[in-house]
């Protein structure tokens, strides 16, 4: 449990930028050794550094050139701004998003919401298998990953038939991952969502 312990003035001047743009502006100390030799890290704060390393860690964006483009809003660049957003959300044990409400190049307020990892996973390029010939039984399998495990719909005689069964299969895992969504924005768009293969 992280217990939020005040940080002297001058300690807190001394704070250095993160990734050479997060100001860490609270008063209180983010990370601290307890009696235990235990590590604890505010997790507003882990949020915060982990969405600004993603976005301006040259090491992390050699190994993730997709990130090249993305960018945290000016606002957000405060620790105390982003705080007091995500103290607002329904955050314990969910995932920052940028894709659901927004093109996937802006963290901000109104293009970020926190989800369920499984709500996450289903806007990864690895998520989506869907039809593929398969030669040894001379039928279309469809097929769909969900959160790193293989679903094997069924096999059928036609593209088409595999295809609206793929649709119809993906459709119920978006409808299903909307209804345990609290956030009433990401409920609408992934309803949208499903309604693209229906």
């Amino acid at each position: 449990m992280f217990i939020e312990v005040a940080l002297s003035k001058k300690a807190r001047v001394k704070r250095s930028l993160i990734y050479g743009v997060g100001v860490t502006d609270v008063w209180y100390k983010t990370e601290y050794i307890d009696a235990f030799k235990h590590r604890h890290v505010c997790p507003f704060y882990k949020k915060w550094v982990a969405m600004h390393k993603r976005c301006y860690s040259q090491s992390y964006l050699r190994d993730n050139p997709t990130y090249d483009k993305v960018k945290v809003c000016c606002s957000w660049h405060c620790f105390s701004v982003f705080r007091a957003w995500m103290v607002q959300q329904d955050w314990v044990g969910k995932e920052l998003d940028k894709d659901i409400l927004g093109d996937g190049t802006l963290y901000s307020p109104e293009t970020c919401a926190l989800v369920s990892h499984a709500t996450n996973c289903l806007f990864l390029g690895a998520e989506v298998t869907g039809v593929t010939w398969c030669k040894t039984r001379k039928r279309y399998l469809a097929q769909c990953s969900r959160e790193g495990k293989n679903k094997v719909i069924g096999r059928y005689k036609t593209i088409k038939e595999a295809k609206e069964a793929y649709c119809v299969y993906k459709a119920a895992i978006i409808l299903g991952q909307a209804l345990k969504e609290s956030d009433n924005r990401v409920k609408e768009k992934l309803t949208e969502l499903a309604t693209i293969f229906v």
